[in-house]
């Protein structure tokens, strides 16, 4: 048997790990990922053809919280569409945990969808579970819909959890 843990103060040495802010953040949040009810709400913007600007929020995914912060914005860049063909892609917030360490990086990153004369679909997107020991994660952010050399639209992916009572 083993005693409790008290989290959100310190007792002894520094003990809190990332597992226990994420399982916390579950049992706050929910287990499914989200973008909270603050700032921009990571809206998207397309700049140019080949860029597309997400805006300040706060992301949840399997229990992690991760931002842009307040009146910042990420720009990502998108492969050229291809004349006569449509594409859609995917823009991720990739984390991905170092085995057998706490250590772990986030990053934007495109998974780039096929080309085709017809509808564009998707790329397909593994969906991942850190708590039960994954090691990357990938948050669907927006689908970006390009046709020929255009990008026409950045549509959120994402559900908006609004905790205000």
């Amino acid at each position: 048997m083993i005693e409790s843990e008290v989290i959100d103060a310190r007792v002894g040495d520094v003990h809190v790990t990332p597992e226990q802010i994420a399982d916390v953040n579950q049992g706050t949040y929910g287990p499914d990922d989200y973008v909270l009810s603050t700032g921009r709400q990571l809206e998207a913007q397309v700049v140019t053809n080949n860029s597309v600007r997400v805006f300040d929020g706060v992301m949840v995914y399997c229990g992690i919280r991760d931002n842009i912060p307040v009146n910042q914005y990420y720009d990502i860049s998108i492969d050229n569409g291809m004349q006569g063909t449509n594409r859609n892609d995917i823009i991720v917030r990739r984390y991905v945990k170092e085995e057998g360490t706490n250590r772990a990086k986030a990053v934007f990153a495109v998974a780039k969808g096929e080309p085709v004369e017809g509808a564009a679909v998707d790329p397909e997107i593994e969906k991942t579970d850190l708590r039960a020991g994954a090691l990357s994660h990938d948050m669907l952010l927006h689908r970006v819909k390009i046709e020929g050399l255009n990008i026409v639209a950045g549509e959120p992916l994402y559900q908006i959890l609004h905790l205000h009572r």
